[in-house]
Protein backbone atom coordinates (compact mmCIF):
# COMPACT_ATOMS: atom_id res chain seq x y z
CA UNK A 1 0.00 0.00 0.00
CA UNK A 2 1.21 3.43 -1.02
CA UNK A 3 2.11 5.87 1.54
CA UNK A 4 -0.31 8.29 2.73
CA UNK A 5 0.02 11.53 1.11
CA UNK A 6 -2.19 15.32 1.67
CA UNK A 7 -2.65 16.24 -1.59
CA UNK A 8 -2.69 20.45 -1.61
CA UNK A 9 -4.92 22.87 -4.08
CA UNK A 10 -3.88 26.23 -5.88
CA UNK A 11 -5.04 27.62 -2.17
CA UNK A 12 -2.30 25.91 -0.53
CA UNK A 13 -4.87 23.97 1.61
CA UNK A 14 -5.92 20.85 1.38
CA UNK A 15 -9.55 20.66 -0.09
CA UNK A 16 -12.79 19.18 0.69
CA UNK A 17 -12.38 15.96 -0.93
CA UNK A 18 -9.07 15.39 -1.02
CA UNK A 19 -8.85 15.90 2.51
CA UNK A 20 -11.95 13.22 3.12
CA UNK A 21 -9.85 10.75 0.70
CA UNK A 22 -6.66 11.00 2.80
CA UNK A 23 -9.04 10.04 6.06
CA UNK A 24 -10.44 7.48 4.27
CA UNK A 25 -7.08 6.35 3.42
CA UNK A 26 -5.76 6.59 6.60
CA UNK A 27 -8.78 4.84 8.28
CA UNK A 28 -7.94 1.71 5.70
CA UNK A 29 -4.38 1.73 6.68
CA UNK A 30 -5.41 1.32 10.54
CA UNK A 31 -7.72 -1.37 9.81
CA UNK A 32 -5.26 -3.50 8.12
CA UNK A 33 -2.79 -2.99 10.67
CA UNK A 34 -5.71 -3.74 13.30
CA UNK A 35 -6.47 -7.23 11.07
CA UNK A 36 -2.82 -8.38 10.34
CA UNK A 37 -1.84 -7.95 13.87
CA UNK A 38 -5.17 -9.91 15.38
CA UNK A 39 -4.32 -12.82 12.55
CA UNK A 40 -0.81 -13.12 14.58
CA UNK A 41 -1.88 -12.58 17.85
CA UNK A 42 -4.63 -15.55 17.26
CA UNK A 43 -1.86 -17.32 15.55
CA UNK A 44 0.12 -17.27 18.22
CA UNK A 45 -2.56 -18.18 20.50
CA UNK A 46 -2.73 -21.36 19.04
CA UNK A 47 0.60 -22.57 19.04
CA UNK A 48 0.97 -21.52 22.63
CA UNK A 49 -1.91 -23.79 23.55
CA UNK A 50 0.43 -26.55 23.07
CA UNK A 51 -2.37 -28.63 21.53
CA UNK A 52 -2.78 -31.21 18.35
CA UNK A 53 -6.10 -29.36 16.58
CA UNK A 54 -8.10 -32.84 15.21
CA UNK A 55 -9.17 -33.07 11.92
CA UNK A 56 -12.77 -32.55 11.59
CA UNK A 57 -15.08 -35.44 11.05
CA UNK A 58 -18.62 -35.25 10.88
CA UNK A 59 -20.56 -37.26 13.55
CA UNK A 60 -23.40 -38.80 11.11
CA UNK A 61 -25.37 -40.72 14.37
CA UNK A 62 -25.48 -37.75 15.72
CA UNK A 63 -27.04 -35.45 13.27
CA UNK A 64 -29.39 -38.50 12.45
CA UNK A 65 -30.34 -38.59 17.05
CA UNK A 66 -30.62 -34.62 17.22
CA UNK A 67 -33.05 -34.71 14.01
CA UNK A 68 -35.41 -37.54 15.49
CA UNK A 69 -35.57 -35.76 18.84
CA UNK A 70 -36.18 -32.54 17.22
CA UNK A 71 -38.80 -33.59 14.96
CA UNK A 72 -40.66 -34.88 17.77
CA UNK A 73 -41.56 -31.62 19.42
CA UNK A 74 -44.61 -29.99 19.11
CA UNK A 75 -42.94 -26.58 18.20
CA UNK A 76 -40.56 -26.71 15.01
CA UNK A 77 -37.57 -28.01 14.96
CA UNK A 78 -34.41 -25.26 15.59
CA UNK A 79 -33.18 -23.31 12.43
CA UNK A 80 -31.11 -25.57 10.07
CA UNK A 81 -27.53 -23.16 10.80
CA UNK A 82 -28.16 -23.41 14.63
CA UNK A 83 -28.46 -27.17 14.33
CA UNK A 84 -25.23 -27.35 12.64
CA UNK A 85 -23.44 -25.70 14.62
CA UNK A 86 -24.26 -27.52 17.75
CA UNK A 87 -23.61 -30.43 16.22
CA UNK A 88 -20.28 -29.71 14.59
CA UNK A 89 -19.69 -28.03 18.60
CA UNK A 90 -20.27 -31.14 20.17
CA UNK A 91 -18.61 -33.49 17.65
CA UNK A 92 -15.64 -31.63 18.31
CA UNK A 93 -15.26 -29.92 21.45
CA UNK A 94 -16.69 -33.22 23.24
CA UNK A 95 -15.86 -36.31 21.17
CA UNK A 96 -14.10 -37.79 24.03
CA UNK A 97 -17.22 -37.95 25.61
CA UNK A 98 -18.40 -41.89 25.32
CA UNK A 99 -22.00 -41.82 26.20
CA UNK A 100 -23.73 -41.14 22.91
CA UNK A 101 -27.51 -39.57 24.61
CA UNK A 102 -25.18 -37.45 26.48
CA UNK A 103 -23.97 -36.02 23.34
CA UNK A 104 -27.42 -35.72 21.85
CA UNK A 105 -28.24 -33.92 24.61
CA UNK A 106 -25.16 -31.46 24.74
CA UNK A 107 -25.90 -30.86 20.89
CA UNK A 108 -30.01 -30.52 21.57
CA UNK A 109 -29.09 -27.45 24.60
CA UNK A 110 -26.87 -26.23 22.45
CA UNK A 111 -28.88 -25.72 19.53
CA UNK A 112 -31.72 -24.60 21.72
CA UNK A 113 -29.10 -22.11 23.11
CA UNK A 114 -28.29 -20.67 20.04
CA UNK A 115 -31.95 -20.48 18.96
CA UNK A 116 -32.83 -18.78 21.89
CA UNK A 117 -29.88 -16.09 22.02
CA UNK A 118 -31.57 -14.74 18.55
CA UNK A 119 -32.95 -11.95 19.93
CA UNK A 120 -35.63 -12.14 17.48
CA UNK A 121 -36.91 -15.10 18.19
CA UNK A 122 -36.35 -14.41 21.88
CA UNK A 123 -38.59 -11.59 21.37
CA UNK A 124 -41.54 -13.58 20.23
CA UNK A 125 -41.70 -15.99 23.40
CA UNK A 126 -43.16 -15.01 26.32
CA UNK A 127 -39.13 -14.99 28.02
CA UNK A 128 -39.62 -12.07 30.43
CA UNK A 129 -41.62 -14.39 32.21
CA UNK A 130 -39.49 -17.33 32.30
CA UNK A 131 -38.49 -16.95 35.23
CA UNK A 132 -41.30 -16.93 37.11
CA UNK A 133 -43.07 -19.72 34.90
CA UNK A 134 -40.36 -21.44 35.85
CA UNK A 135 -40.67 -21.21 39.63
CA UNK A 136 -45.01 -21.37 39.75
CA UNK A 137 -44.57 -24.75 37.16
CA UNK A 138 -46.32 -23.05 33.99
CA UNK A 139 -43.34 -23.64 32.43
CA UNK A 140 -44.18 -27.05 32.00
CA UNK A 141 -46.87 -26.62 29.70
CA UNK A 142 -44.84 -24.44 27.33
CA UNK A 143 -44.64 -26.74 24.19
CA UNK A 144 -42.03 -24.18 22.32
CA UNK A 145 -38.56 -23.74 22.68
CA UNK A 146 -38.66 -22.22 26.02
CA UNK A 147 -40.16 -25.31 27.36
CA UNK A 148 -37.77 -28.01 25.24
CA UNK A 149 -35.06 -25.84 27.08
CA UNK A 150 -36.26 -26.29 30.33
CA UNK A 151 -36.75 -29.86 29.39
CA UNK A 152 -33.17 -30.51 28.25
CA UNK A 153 -31.74 -29.28 31.09
CA UNK A 154 -34.12 -31.83 33.56
CA UNK A 155 -32.42 -34.62 31.82
CA UNK A 156 -28.85 -33.02 32.75
CA UNK A 157 -28.82 -35.45 35.76
CA UNK A 158 -28.64 -38.72 33.69
CA UNK A 159 -25.52 -37.93 32.03
CA UNK A 160 -23.75 -36.02 34.34
CA UNK A 161 -22.76 -36.41 37.58
CA UNK A 162 -25.00 -34.74 40.48
CA UNK A 163 -23.43 -31.39 41.02
CA UNK A 164 -22.16 -31.03 37.43
CA UNK A 165 -25.82 -31.02 36.76
CA UNK A 166 -27.02 -28.19 39.60
CA UNK A 167 -24.23 -26.19 37.53
CA UNK A 168 -25.44 -27.30 34.77
CA UNK A 169 -29.01 -25.83 35.29
CA UNK A 170 -28.52 -22.84 36.98
CA UNK A 171 -25.85 -21.46 34.54
CA UNK A 172 -28.91 -22.43 31.52
CA UNK A 173 -31.64 -20.63 33.75
CA UNK A 174 -29.31 -17.37 34.21
CA UNK A 175 -28.52 -17.47 30.02
CA UNK A 176 -32.50 -16.52 29.58
CA UNK A 177 -32.37 -13.37 31.76
CA UNK A 178 -28.57 -12.75 30.06
CA UNK A 179 -30.36 -12.75 26.68
CA UNK A 180 -32.54 -10.68 27.73
CA UNK A 181 -30.36 -8.29 29.57
CA UNK A 182 -27.82 -8.19 26.09
CA UNK A 183 -30.90 -7.57 24.06
CA UNK A 184 -32.70 -4.69 26.40
CA UNK A 185 -29.64 -2.87 28.21
CA UNK A 186 -27.89 -0.38 26.60
CA UNK A 187 -26.43 1.96 29.34
CA UNK A 188 -22.37 3.09 28.37
CA UNK A 189 -20.17 0.04 30.40
CA UNK A 190 -18.34 1.89 33.00
CA UNK A 191 -18.23 -1.27 35.10
CA UNK A 192 -15.38 -3.79 34.93
CA UNK A 193 -17.50 -6.21 37.18
CA UNK A 194 -20.55 -5.73 35.07
CA UNK A 195 -18.33 -7.16 32.08
CA UNK A 196 -17.78 -10.39 33.44
CA UNK A 197 -20.88 -11.06 35.17
CA UNK A 198 -23.18 -9.98 31.72
CA UNK A 199 -20.30 -12.40 30.09
CA UNK A 200 -20.92 -15.46 32.57
CA UNK A 201 -24.75 -14.99 32.38
CA UNK A 202 -24.83 -15.16 28.58
CA UNK A 203 -21.74 -17.69 27.65
CA UNK A 204 -23.68 -20.31 29.93
CA UNK A 205 -19.81 -21.40 30.85
CA UNK A 206 -20.37 -23.62 33.90
CA UNK A 207 -22.33 -25.73 31.64
CA UNK A 208 -20.14 -26.05 29.14
CA UNK A 209 -17.33 -26.49 31.46
CA UNK A 210 -19.29 -29.01 32.82
CA UNK A 211 -20.14 -31.15 29.66
CA UNK A 212 -16.53 -32.21 29.73
CA UNK A 213 -16.79 -34.37 32.27
CA UNK A 214 -19.55 -36.71 31.61
CA UNK A 215 -21.36 -39.29 34.12
CA UNK A 216 -20.53 -42.08 32.56
CA UNK A 217 -16.77 -41.89 32.43
CA UNK A 218 -16.32 -39.35 35.70
CA UNK A 219 -18.81 -40.56 38.51
CA UNK A 220 -16.90 -38.72 41.24
CA UNK A 221 -16.49 -35.38 40.86
CA UNK A 222 -13.69 -34.54 43.85
CA UNK A 223 -11.18 -35.08 41.02
CA UNK A 224 -11.99 -32.18 38.57
CA UNK A 225 -14.20 -29.87 40.93
CA UNK A 226 -11.67 -27.24 41.58
CA UNK A 227 -11.01 -26.88 37.83
CA UNK A 228 -14.85 -26.12 36.96
CA UNK A 229 -13.74 -22.55 37.10
CA UNK A 230 -11.08 -22.26 35.02
CA UNK A 231 -12.98 -24.38 32.79
CA UNK A 232 -15.81 -22.49 32.36
CA UNK A 233 -13.97 -19.20 31.72
CA UNK A 234 -11.85 -21.08 29.34
CA UNK A 235 -15.11 -21.81 27.34
CA UNK A 236 -16.05 -17.90 27.03
CA UNK A 237 -12.30 -16.47 26.75
CA UNK A 238 -11.67 -18.84 23.99
CA UNK A 239 -14.60 -18.33 22.19
CA UNK A 240 -13.72 -14.48 22.31
CA UNK A 241 -10.50 -14.87 21.07
CA UNK A 242 -11.24 -16.78 18.31
CA UNK A 243 -14.30 -14.14 17.26
CA UNK A 244 -11.93 -11.34 17.30
CA UNK A 245 -10.80 -11.68 14.25
CA UNK A 246 -14.11 -11.72 12.39
CA UNK A 247 -15.81 -9.52 14.63
CA UNK A 248 -12.89 -6.73 13.54
CA UNK A 249 -13.46 -7.42 9.53
CA UNK A 250 -17.36 -6.86 10.16
CA UNK A 251 -17.12 -4.11 12.23
CA UNK A 252 -18.92 -5.38 15.39
CA UNK A 253 -19.10 -3.53 18.51
CA UNK A 254 -20.44 -3.68 21.75
CA UNK A 255 -18.34 -7.53 22.55
CA UNK A 256 -16.51 -8.82 25.25
CA UNK A 257 -12.88 -7.84 23.86
CA UNK A 258 -14.26 -4.01 22.82
CA UNK A 259 -16.20 -3.48 26.14
CA UNK A 260 -13.29 -4.89 28.43
CA UNK A 261 -10.58 -2.28 26.56
CA UNK A 262 -12.94 0.58 26.89
CA UNK A 263 -13.70 0.58 31.13
CA UNK A 264 -9.74 -0.49 31.28
CA UNK A 265 -8.44 2.99 29.06
CA UNK A 266 -6.53 0.12 26.25
CA UNK A 267 -6.45 -0.52 22.82
CA UNK A 268 -9.09 -3.79 21.70
CA UNK A 269 -5.61 -5.43 20.60
CA UNK A 270 -4.12 -4.95 24.07
CA UNK A 271 -7.34 -5.96 25.64
CA UNK A 272 -7.14 -9.06 23.05
CA UNK A 273 -3.97 -9.76 24.54
CA UNK A 274 -4.48 -9.57 28.03
CA UNK A 275 -7.66 -12.30 27.32
CA UNK A 276 -4.77 -14.79 25.74
CA UNK A 277 -2.52 -14.07 28.30
CA UNK A 278 -5.30 -15.10 31.00
CA UNK A 279 -6.34 -17.91 28.76
CA UNK A 280 -2.99 -19.40 28.33
CA UNK A 281 -2.99 -18.98 32.02
CA UNK A 282 -6.08 -21.09 32.31
CA UNK A 283 -5.31 -23.82 30.47
CA UNK A 284 -1.94 -24.14 32.13
CA UNK A 285 -3.52 -24.21 35.84
CA UNK A 286 -6.39 -26.73 34.79
CA UNK A 287 -3.61 -29.00 33.81
CA UNK A 288 -1.47 -29.00 37.15
CA UNK A 289 -4.77 -29.04 39.43
CA UNK A 290 -5.84 -32.29 37.52
CA UNK A 291 -2.21 -33.99 37.03
CA UNK A 292 -1.99 -36.64 35.37
CA UNK A 293 -4.78 -39.27 33.89
CA UNK A 294 -8.31 -39.20 32.41
CA UNK A 295 -9.96 -36.09 33.66
CA UNK A 296 -6.44 -34.38 32.52
CA UNK A 297 -7.47 -36.39 29.25
CA UNK A 298 -10.88 -35.08 28.34
CA UNK A 299 -9.48 -31.49 29.54
CA UNK A 300 -7.17 -31.81 26.33
CA UNK A 301 -9.76 -33.59 24.52
CA UNK A 302 -12.32 -30.38 24.98
CA UNK A 303 -9.07 -27.40 24.78
CA UNK A 304 -8.21 -28.95 21.65
CA UNK A 305 -11.73 -29.70 20.26
CA UNK A 306 -13.20 -26.33 21.20
CA UNK A 307 -10.33 -24.69 19.13
CA UNK A 308 -10.66 -27.41 16.26
CA UNK A 309 -14.58 -25.89 15.68
CA UNK A 310 -13.28 -22.34 15.30
CA UNK A 311 -10.56 -22.92 13.05
CA UNK A 312 -13.26 -24.92 10.80
CA UNK A 313 -16.52 -22.75 11.43
CA UNK A 314 -16.55 -20.61 7.85
CA UNK A 315 -18.99 -17.85 10.86
CA UNK A 316 -15.06 -17.17 12.75
CA UNK A 317 -13.35 -16.37 9.32
CA UNK A 318 -9.80 -18.37 10.08
CA UNK A 319 -8.76 -19.62 7.16
CA UNK A 320 -6.90 -16.54 6.51
CA UNK A 321 -4.83 -17.30 9.73
CA UNK A 322 -4.90 -21.03 9.78
CA UNK A 323 -3.80 -20.99 5.85
CA UNK A 324 -0.39 -22.97 6.88
CA UNK A 325 -2.49 -25.33 7.85
CA UNK A 326 -5.44 -25.49 7.06
CA UNK A 327 -5.49 -28.41 4.34
CA UNK A 328 -5.52 -30.56 7.50
CA UNK A 329 -9.14 -29.71 7.99
CA UNK A 330 -12.41 -29.19 5.92
CA UNK A 331 -15.15 -26.96 6.80
CA UNK A 332 -17.83 -27.99 9.06
CA UNK A 333 -20.77 -28.49 6.54
CA UNK A 334 -18.62 -28.76 2.91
Amino acid sequence: MSTPITLINTSGRPCESQASTVKTDLAAQSQASLTETAKTAISNFIQRLNISVPKFARDLELEQRVSEVMNSWACPSCPQPYVSAAIDITALAYSHVTSPEAKVEIAIFTALAITLDDPAILGSLSSEDFCHDLATGRIHADDGYLGEYVRSLARMWKHFPRMSSGFIFTSGISFIDGCILENTYHEPIVSTQFIEYRRVKTGICDAYGCFIWELAQFPDEKGFMQAFPDAATYTNYAHDIMSFYKEILEGETGNYVQDRALVSGKSSLEALNDVIEDTIAIVERVRRILGEGKARDAWESFVAGYICYHVNSTRYRLADIIETTRGEYRDAKS
